[in-house]
């Protein structure tokens, strides 16, 4: 017994559950880039999710799970839902659902008796998307599990997974178009997908990439980094990853990563405001704040330079893409009214999750035939609710009801700069929320993992009391003003 709990002890240490969460977060960028229910390396990845979720448990302290309550009870009640599509129900009940009367047909053409069969019309599928779940489930876990105060550290692992991605991207635009650099065999060959299948998703990591390196500008570094000089040493790196990411983006070819790339630059120079300023925009600025003011102006007087060689040397295929008239936007015009149609007929139960590639050729119009066959709708929020129906929706509504209440709550913070890792989450989400307008992100472990942690980040910020008229102004998150002046 005293060889189990020790054992227990070692792996229950700050340090111990610090390093599991990053070591998960490594393996599932590693492991989980592609969308595609038949990647191999999928196999791999959700018994290793399983067990980090064992393990999170057993390290769980009382009233650890407290924190992320919210989004943890959301994720679970999609995975009941997922499952209830599973179950198998009599003909009578399946056969009144839409799009069943072509599955009676093939029954009765084949002389096969009406068997029972579940709501899903794929359930491999939906079963597959059940399973997806094992990823942001272990990374909720597993960031419940984490002292308040080492939470932050967090932020740097994201940071250096989308670094890396940033650079095997670079690599793979210097190697061949076909090489052994890309880690799918389905994929956006000859542009930089880095650790993802497909630019899209690759942009939208690299947003957040821009976001979390002015945050690390903005805040005191984790303690990993504190140690001798280390704060200068992330500032500069912080804002050179800056410089590479922003022109990164127009050359991977992802127009909406370069409209959510501009905002994430503004959103995260705002943080870096408010984290200076304490939130108050002063009329007689100090000659800190003047020299602040100039730092900015000359940054991003160079961000624009940068972005400026790109253009000049026709290296921006995003903006290209973004600029030129493309089919794309036509097609997906002429798809609405299909996805509408499919809203329509399923918004009660849903098709099943997983299932939107068989659904809609039960309707595919012959005038959108091509080659290329259309295996999601690359709208996330429509084929939510197709896929979904009801249930879904309740579940989606309750998700941006509890996200309002949590921004009302925490507004006074915010705007004063302080929980600077609760406005990352958010940001976060919110770019989640607008790239499903045109994409599917979070059907993407890696992406479905830091859209989990942004909001567990979110559901454990704590509300300050408001301050007393004669306390002094505060710097946000303990930070000086000449903490800033690098």
């Amino acid at each position: 017994m005293r060889h189990e709990a020790s054992v227990l002890d070692r792996i229950a240490t700050p340090e111990a559950k610090l390093r599991a969460l990053a070591l998960f977060v490594v393996l599932v960028f590693l492991l989980g880039g592609g969308s595609r229910h038949d990647i191999a390396s999928l196999a791999l990845l959700r018994p290793l999710a399983f067990g980090f979720a064992i393990y999170a448990l057993l390290v769980l302290r009382a009233g650890d799970l407290r924190s992320v309550r919210v989004p943890l009870a959301l994720l679970l009640l999609l995975g009941g839902w997922m499952a209830a599509q599973l179950v198998p129900l009599p003909p009578m009940l399946w056969l009144d659902l839409p799009g069943r009367g072509l599955i009676a047909d093939i029954y009765a053409a084949a002389g096969i008796d009406l068997p029972w069969r579940s709501l899903s019309l794929t359930p491999s599928r939906t079963l597959n998307s059940a399973l997806s779940l094992s990823v942001p489930l272990a990374g909720l876990l597993l960031f419940a599990a984490q002292h308040k105060e080492r939470r932050r550290s967090l932020m740097l692992v994201l940071w250096g997974a989308g670094l890396a991605s940033v650079l095997l991207g670079m690599a793979q635009m210097a190697g061949p178009e076909r090489g052994p650099l890309y880690l799918y065999a389905i994929t956006n060959n000859g542009l930089p997908v880095g650790l993802f299948a497909n630019r899209n998703h690759q942009a939208l990591m690299v947003c957040f990439t821009i976001l979390v390196s002015f945050y690390l500008v903005s805040t005191k570094a984790p303690q990993s980094a504190a140690r001798g000089g280390g704060r200068q040493l992330l500032v500069m790196a912080s804002t050179l990853a800056v410089l590479v990411c922003v022109p990164f983006l127009l050359i991977a070819g992802s127009r909406s990563g370069l409209l959510l790339g501009l905002v994430m630059v503004v959103g995260g120079a705002l943080l870096v405001h408010l984290a200076h300023g304490a939130g108050r925009w002063q009329r007689r600025p100090t000659a800190h704040g003047r020299g602040s003011w100039k730092v900015a102006c000359e940054f991003a007087l160079l961000l624009a330079l940068l972005v400026g060689v790109f253009v000049a040397q026709s290296r921006s295929l995003a903006l290209d893409r973004l600029l030129a008239t493309s089919g794309d936007f036509e097609l997906r015009g002429q798809l609405w009214p299909v996805l509408s149609g499919m809203i329509g007929q399923n918004w009660l139960a849903g098709t099943g999750f997983g299932s939107f590639e068989f659904a809609y050729k039960q309707v595919e119009p012959v005038a959108l035939l091509h080659p290329a066959y259309l295996n999601q709708a690359h709208n996330d929020w429509a084929q939510w609710l197709i896929e979904g129906g009801l249930p879904a929706l309740a579940i989606l509504a309750a998700l941006v009801a509890w996200l309002g209440l949590r921004l009302v709550l925490l507004r006074r913070d915010l705007v004063c700069g302080q929980e600077q890792e609760a406005a990352i989450g958010l940001l976060i989400m919110l770019g989640c929320a607008a790239a499903s307008l045109a994409d599917y992100p979070l059907r993407v472990p890696s992406l479905m993992l830091v859209f989990a942690l942004a909001s567990g980040f979110i559901a454990a910020a704590e509300a300050r009391p408001a301050p007393r008229p004669s306390a002094s102004p505060n710097h946000g998150l303990g930070a000086t003003p000449g903490e800033f002046a690098t």
